[in-house]
């Protein structure tokens, strides 16, 4: 099924979409590429949100709470009061099974981020990564995220990076040919074209970084491994650790991973 996301009012297409995509995408939450994946969101959310406790904290989707990382419920393990939302009942549903007893605190929404239902300026921190280049209405995704941070508030907006080193772009459009891409359209930007569209829309820049820098060949025989070939997990563990030991140690590697990270404040 491909999706052209042409107006806001094809909510019905785009949700079951991504409830397709929550039945055929089996859960990765221990690959090793998914751990540093985790480490580095934490990092980011640690040095750009601190202190976390009683953060009004919103997550504009939560596919890596159903599939991927958990950051909402570590953010919550820390002391902020997290908000959740997404699109599919899917993903909800895959969620509810999964909801650990002492993360009940935290509140799920489902709601569309090109329309959140919050009134302005309700939360002191909000986290997409992910989540915007999914729609044709990028921009209109990014007010509303404007629209419901508080005055001096902090977002993290993450897009996929055009410019990745390891050609990412390229090698989704491929998959996407093929077939064999589960996550719909989705948009890459510069850093540039990214810094403008925030700009626009009255963001103020106060960082750029990025998440996930490894070759997406290397992030998919990952995933393959965890759940067909779980004896090779050590060899790819160990593949990863270049790749993360690089991240890490150089702020030039930190900006050119797959997933660009800005963050803004209001």
């Amino acid at each position: 099924m491909t999706l052209s996301y042409q107006t806001p009012d094809r909510l019905e297409e785009v949700r079951t979409f991504w409830e397709g995509a929550a039945r055929r995408v089996k859960a990765y939450h221990e690959a090793p590429s998914t751990q540093v994946y985790f480490e580095q969101e934490k990092n980011l959310v640690q040095e750009f949100f601190a202190p976390l406790k009683e953060l009004l904290f919103l997550k504009t989707d939560l596919w890596n709470e159903a599939k991927n990382t958990r950051l909402l419920w570590w953010v919550q393990s820390m002391g902020s009061r997290a908000v959740g939302i997404d699109i599919s009942q899917g993903v909800f549903k895959e969620i509810k099974e999964k909801w650990p007893e002492e993360a009940n605190a935290t509140w799920l929404v489902m709601a569309d981020v090109r329309e959140l239902p919050f009134l302005d300026d309700s939360f002191s921190g909000i986290y997409s990564m992910g989540t915007v280049e999914h729609f044709r209405e990028t921009e209109l995704a990014l007010s509303e995220i404007y629209r419901v941070l508080r005055p001096r508030g902090k977002a993290i907006i993450g897009v996929p990076n055009k410019h990745d080193l390891f050609l990412r772009p390229l090698q989704v459009f491929i998959l996407r040919r093929l077939g064999l891409y589960a996550f719909g359209q989705e948009k890459s930007f510069s850093r540039i074209q990214l810094r403008s569209m925030l700009e626009k829309t009255g963001f103020k820049i106060v960082a750029e970084r990025s998440l996930l820098f490894m070759p997406g060949v290397l992030r998919i025989a990952d995933l393959y491994c965890y759940h067909h070939a779980p004896f090779l997990l050590p060899l790819t563990k160990l593949m990863l650790k270049p790749f993360d030991f690089l991240y890490n140690r150089f702020a030039f590697f930190r900006k050119r991973g797959y997933l660009l990270a800005m963050v803004v404040e209001k």
